[in-house]
């Protein structure tokens, strides 16, 4: 399969888009209307922004993604179906990674590795299969995830930001846990979400801060 040059928006109006290897040659978006299903093969980013939205209908707009590398920002915006990364993600050189508005769920089943991860108003939930962090130990940001979030593998970061979940839903980590620099679990009184640490090796030597109560 020859390699796809992308450097700017590309959109469909809901309907399908299924492209194979792509090579960015600017920032670029992929966008596939309100809820066109969106299959992508590896990235390569030379650097630059990549944004992916399969719509917002929920049950609808599928995203698939191999694998991203060197991607400056990649960013799965509005995605009313499951979002599925095959392979790993930062590879090369790193950058910001953040999931937007997820109606059904995302599963990432490479490894991940960013300078800033972030998860913002997940509606689905989160999977990390792979680890996170094993090349670049980064900021990791968990805001609303309304689903619950689940790093399977082990996780190494800077710092780990969680910021209110649904009540009840769990953020886990259920591979060891590395953290440089602080880990801060934030709330309220209203803010009755768990985290879940249950590697076997867990290290966080800066200052920890509990406020889901």
């Amino acid at each position: 399969v020859g390699t796809v040059y992308v450097g700017s928006r590309v959109a469909t109006v809901n309907a399908d888009m299924t492209l194979g290897p792509i090579t960015l040659t600017a920032d670029s978006e992929l966008d596939t209307g309100d809820n066109g299903p969106l299959t992508v093969g590896g990235i390569t980013g030379s650097g630059f922004r990549l944004t992916l939205d399969s719509g917002s209908t929920p049950g609808a707009g599928t995203m698939s993604l191999d694998s991203a590398d060197n991607v400056s920002v990649l960013t799965v915006r509005d995605a009313g179906g499951p979002v599925t990364l095959g392979g790993p993600v930062g590879a090369g050189t790193p950058g910001t990674v953040t999931i937007e508005n997820s109606q059904e769920g995302v599963t990432f089943n490479g490894t991940v590795d960013a300078t800033t991860l972030t998860i913002v108003d997940s509606q689905g939930p989160v999977q990390f299969n792979g680890a996170v962090g094993s090349g670049t130990a980064g900021d990791i940001a968990v805001t609303d995830s309304q689903a619950g979030v689940v790093f399977g593998g082990p996780v190494t970061a800077n710092n780990v930001t969680l910021t209110d979940t649904t009540d009840g839903r769990t953020v886990a980590f259920q591979g060891d846990l590395t953290v440089g620099t602080g880990l801060t679990v934030s709330g309220t009184a209203a803010d009755l979400y768990n985290v879940s640490i249950t590697g076997s090796s867990n290290s966080i030597p800066g200052a920890t801060t509990f406020n889901n109560r």
